[in-house]
Parts: structure tokens; sequence; C-alpha cells
């Protein structure tokens, strides 16, 4: 019989200046007990580490992401352009889940990614 618990943190916080925003997130998780694989967290993809497949920064017991991105307005009310960084990493805990499946697909176990777009 396997047990866990998941606790996740999150903290957002916008400033606006001069039409732009900017916009900080972090968020930070830890799963104490014993965990089937696919319940560890997935590192990367569009939710916390964008420029990387959904898990394909890492899989880990623990994990890390923070994110900053600015919108700045291009037009009236209905055009953006942003630029963002995100940040991730899964604290070196890939290795503790069970048959180690980061490690066994050559995740990084930490990355980042940028962009821009309208």
């Amino acid at each position: 019989m396997l047990w866990f618990n998941r606790v996740v943190v999150r903290a957002r916080r916008k400033f606006h200046a001069m039409g732009a925003t900017l916009e900080v997130a972090a968020k930070g998780g830890n799963i104490i007990g014993d965990l089937p694989p696919y319940e560890a967290f997935q590192i990367g993809g569009a939710n916390s580490v964008r420029g990387y497949p959904e898990g394909g920064v890492g899989t880990g017991r623990k994990f890390i992401v923070g994110s900053a991105e600015l919108s700045v307005p291009l037009a009236t009310d209905t055009l953006n352009g942003y630029a963002f960084f995100d940040v991730g990493s899964d604290l070196k805990s890939g290795a503790s889940v069970l048959g180690d499946p980061g490690g066994t697909r050559g995740k990084p176990g930490q990355g980042y990614g940028y962009g821009l777009g309208v």
C-alpha cells in the first residue's frame, strides 16, 4: 500500500506602470511518502517552463519554478506584445522517484525558457 502527501506553494504578483504589466510568479512543491512514478512532479511545458514539452525538464519529488512575463500594449486594448522568462528545477530529486524516470529518459533536471509573442 502506498501513501503520500503532496504540498504545493504558489505566489504571484503583478506590477503595472505606463500601460505595461510585469507579472512574476513562483511555485514549488514536495512529496512526502511513497509514491508511484506517475504521481511525481512533471517540470516543463506551458504551465511551468515554456519551450519544453510537458515534463521535458525533469520528473521529481521536489520542484521549484519561477517566471517573469512582461505585457506591453501595441495597439488599443486589442493587441499586446509579450516577453517571458521561465526557469525550473527538480532540485536533484529525480533519482529518488522509483525507476528514476527523468534520468532514464535523459531529462536535464533543470532548465529555462524565454520568448517573445504577440
